[in-house]
């Protein structure tokens, strides 16, 4: 157990503002910090937090303290979430720039799904890998190509 630092507290005080539905346990959990110095933060910098999500300078303050403890996937699926509901809430756009936005969700998500394989596989010639699997089978999804080459790596392992 090491002793956060003031600029961590104000990271902890930020994310929990920023994710009001998350409970203490959940945010020490995100932090791999114990609960009671979550609670701590949490109630320490509460109100400078809130303060400082009010302005744009604020929450860039707050983004800024959160940068290294944001995981790339999950904030984009989150965006991508968001961009979602956005478009089905907003029956009166264009269908025009809904083609567009879906368009430009579906290169997102495909992105996303090209590094999560990468950092998965955690090798450089993580393609090269999928394109060998697809070869064979050529139906298999992203998530399928994770999973034999997962097997393929215990079934070397033992």
């Amino acid at each position: 157990m090491t002793r956060q630092s003031k600029n961590d507290m104000a990271a902890i005080a930020a994310f929990a503002a920023q994710n009001p539905a998350m409970s203490a346990p959940q945010i020490a959990a995100h932090f791999q910090i114990p609960v009671h110095q979550a609670r701590y933060a949490i109630k320490k910098f509460a109100h400078e937090a809130n303060i400082s999500l009010r302005s744009a300078e604020g929450r860039s303050a707050a983004a800024r303290l959160l940068e290294p403890s944001t995981d790339e996937p999950d904030a984009i699926r989150k965006q991508i979430r968001l961009t979602l509901a956005e478009l089905d809430a907003n029956p009166k756009m264009s269908p025009a720039s809904r083609a567009e936005i879906l368009f430009q969700i579906t290169r997102i998500r495909q992105h996303l799904q090209s590094t999560e394989l990468q950092a998965h596989l955690k090798r450089a010639d993580a393609q090269i890998i999928k394109a060998i699997i697809k070869r064979f089978k050529p139906d298999v999804t992203d998530d399928d190509v994770i999973a034999i080459y997962s097997e393929e790596i215990e079934k070397l392992r033992l």
